[in-house]
């Protein structure tokens, strides 16, 4: 498998000095070297994606208040589930559960009616005055039976846990309505959600992306107004997001070839966790395991190349001892680790399942959807179907859906994506250090979500003629990777970084492409988010003829908590969070010299983790951790030089773009 870098490409790489060292010990010891870091992965995160990850939690939280509880997909059974772990810290089966008659009570005052679901009217119960869950069990009442006890528990234990402890500590109940309890469960989802931005740039960086294009990729999730919507609502998908996230940037550096057992520990554990989350995670081993074969690949291939320049500027070449290493072994171990660590940590729920039930993934959705006999299915009326439910749901369709984006800014948005997708995916892609295998691990979460969901479907449109389950929702644990995707090949399109001696013309030239891209991206996102709070507040708020300031008074009224307060609340968050973390460089700098920067490394995350918060940029030490160790002295002035001009330090034809 060519990783489209060519012979020499170094896969040296260290935490500091200290750690390129015992990175070189445990290759000589039979272990493998750590992999080529990303374009300067040290660098402290810039103060624009603090900015974006504010802008994106601002959104996230508008989306909790735009659409009533109960209304988005599956939101009152979570929310049942939620409440149940959280005051009982039982879970039931996957067949044994009926639904709370204080939900669907609740469901029907915002609603949510066996008659249909209708937009909300004035007057509204003033909030002092709305009734708590508690209130509306009597008089008993027969409920329908709820499948989602097929998923596992730790997003009901997670969620439901979190606001007993915050209704048990806080002063007053101020959740005991019901609608305020609910919206208390939308932001433990929105709290799960914050850190994409953060994440998506760590995945650019460790990707090479260069800081422009990284700060790009992390303002992509910007631009799907659904990923709000979903994110916004109680739903288990938005822990499995979170985790699946986390696990980009490790599974990237197993492909890139640091197999050592922190990276197969993290990815065992995220992934344990995942599969102790929902059944999507089930695909989540197989992209560990790809991962893994083409970090073997690429160790094999340096191991038979000893001594070679290294293709990376500022990075020196594989050494003897490293070139010593067995992959083969260190490939095996790292599989071994990761899954015990991933069947420990929640793996044996599924493989409970088994033995307990003769089923993988038992549910009463089978019996909620009968057989049809004669029936025979049509491939091309499938792939119809799941091509325009899946695509339009993974853009706007909010809601049961009653409310959708336009059709031609679903084909637009798709389109522009695809395009990405395709230059991104091309065997040599201009303007970055993206091999061809880390690009198919990028790509493949997708994949294997899509698969997954898809074939599911298909079995159940064979057997009953409907078609469950085409949602594009169930593919945003892939976005992070996408997101670097998407940025690296619209990025190839601008052309390469200019040269420092080009002179002002010649870099203006360069800049107003990316200039155009960015504003065409922020338009876009204004664009799609603008028609979506279009589609939503007729849906949801008024009546029929009702006009827009109407709807925005009824909105305001039902809401359970004052828009005004949450507005100032947000502004003051998305001010510290930009003028806090986000102007902390110097400090996170000097952070990594001190006991607690040293033993960040280690945790979880590895590297990943301590370079967001305490890894060195300048200096001896941040020289030598990007140069790989204390062989490096040619780029430890590469280094120097790269501190002194305050850029990248670039330099040979492999340039990157922005």
């Amino acid at each position: 498998m060519d990783d489209g870098r060519g012979p020499g490409a170094t896969l040296t790489r260290g935490g500091g000095r200290g750690g390129a060292l015992a990175t070189a010990g445990r290759a000589a010891a039979g272990g493998t070297a750590a992999p080529a870091g990303s374009h300067d992965p040290a660098a402290a995160m810039p103060r624009a994606v603090w900015a974006v990850t504010a802008l994106w939690v601002a959104l996230v939280v508008g989306y909790s208040l735009l659409l009533p509880l109960f209304r988005a997909p599956d939101e009152p059974g979570h929310v049942d589930l939620a409440r149940l772990v959280g005051e009982t810290g039982r879970y039931p089966a996957w067949d044994a559960h009926r639904r709370d008659p204080a939900i669907a009570r609740a469901a029907a005052v915002l609603g949510n009616r066996p008659t249909g679901r209708v937009p909300l009217i004035l007057p509204a119960p003033p909030r002092g005055e709305r009734p708590a869950l508690e209130d509306l069990r009597r008089p008993p009442m027969v409920t329908r039976a709820d499948p989602l006890t097929q998923h596992p528990p730790l997003y009901y234990a997670l969620a439901g846990g979190t606001v007993r402890a915050v209704r048990a500590l806080a002063p007053g109940d101020p959740l005991r309505a019901f609608d305020a309890e609910g919206w208390a469960l939308r932001l433990v989802s929105v709290a799960l959600v914050a850190p994409l931005p953060i994440v998506t740039w760590r995945v650019a960086r460790r990707a090479g992306l260069s800081r422009g294009l990284g700060v790009a990729a992390s303002a992509v999730p910007l631009t799907v107004p659904q990923l709000a919507h979903v994110g916004s609502a109680v739903n288990n998908d938005d822990l499995f997001l979170l985790l699946t996230w986390l696990l980009t940037p490790v599974v990237l550096a197993l492909a890139q070839g640091d197999l050592r057992a922190r990276r197969a520990l993290a990815a065992g554990a995220l992934t344990g966790l995942a599969l102790f989350t929902k059944g999507l995670a089930l695909v989540l081993p197989m992209w560990v395991a790809l991962a893994v074969a083409v970090g073997w690949w690429r160790v094999r291939r340096a191991a038979a190349r000893p001594g070679q320049a290294a293709a990376r500027p500022g990075q020196a070449a594989a050494r003897p001892d490293q070139a010593a290493a067995r992959p083969g072994q260190a490939a095996l171990r790292v599989l071994a680790v990761a899954g015990g660590t991933a069947l420990l940590c929640g793996g044996w729920w599924w493989i409970r399942n088994i033995v307990v039930y003769g089923r993988l993934t038992p549910s009463i959705e089978y019996e909620r959807r009968p057989t049809r006999p004669g029936f025979t299915p049509d491939l091309g009326t499938f792939a119809d179907a799941w091509a325009g439910r899946t695509t339009q749901s993974f853009w706007g369709a909010f809601g049961w859906g009653e409310a959708t984006l336009p059709g031609w800014a679903v084909v637009g948005a798709t389109a522009v994506v695809l395009v990405a997708l395709a230059c991104a995916l091309r065997p040599r892609l201009p303007g970055t250090w993206l091999g061809a295998g880390e690009r198919l691990v990028l790509v493949a979460p997708w994949v294997l979500l899509a698969g997954l969901t898809a074939g599911t479907a298909w079995t159940f449109y064979d057997r009953t003629g409907t078609m469950p389950l085409l949602q594009g929702r169930y593919w945003f644990g892939a976005l992070s990777a996408l997101a670097v995707l998407i940025v690296a090949g619209v990025g190839s399109l601008a052309g390469p970084r200019p040269a420092r001696s080009g002179g002002a013309g010649a870099r203006e030239a360069r800049r107003w492409p990316r200039r155009a891209l960015v504003a065409l991206a922020g338009g876009g996102a204004l664009l799609l988010h603008g028609l979506a709070v279009g589609e939503i507040l007729p849906a949801y708020w008024g009546g029929r003829s009702a006009s827009s300031a109407d709807r925005l008074a009824t909105w305001r009224a039902w809401a359970p908590a004052p828009l005004e307060a949450v507005a100032v609340a947000v502004a003051l968050g998305a001010v510290a969070l930009v003028a806090g973390p986000g102007s902390l460089g110097g400090r996170q700098r000097r952070a990594a010299r001190t006991p607690t920067g040293a033993l960040a490394a280690p945790i979880g995350m590895g590297g990943d983790l301590s370079e967001w918060v305490a890894m060195p940029t300048g200096g001896r030490a941040g020289v030598a951790a990007r140069a790989g160790g204390p062989d490096g002295v040619q780029h430890e002035r590469d280094g120097e030089r790269q501190a002194r001009e305050g850029g990248d330090g670039q330099r040979g034809p492999l340039r990157h773009p922005g």
